[in-house]
């Protein structure tokens, strides 16, 4: 799905994961997070050239206050179980 330019088949599934639950959730008035997500994503994994599973894939998660993604349902120590 193309979402802001951004094709989502260049996310790894964990970033894939991530990015519906930002995107979809009924508590956010504006998906703004979720498209920065999705862009800062997908330009890291051209980079790395890299677009399977691997280890901190969706560190850009690190830089958002805690609270925030409480609020979205994201929990950082489960996200790689």
């Amino acid at each position: 799905m193309i979402i802001g330019k951004y094709d989502t088949d260049d996310l790894t599934d964990g970033q894939v994961h991530v990015f519906y639950k930002l995107y979809n959730n009924p508590v956010s008035k504006n998906n703004l997070l979720s498209l920065d997500f999705l862009s800062y994503s997908v330009s890291k994994n051209f980079r790395c050239r890299e677009f399977k599973n691997y280890k901190n894939d969706c560190d850009y998660l690190l830089n958002i206050k805690k609270e925030i993604l409480n609020k979205y349902g994201i929990n950082l120590e489960k996200l790689y179980i």
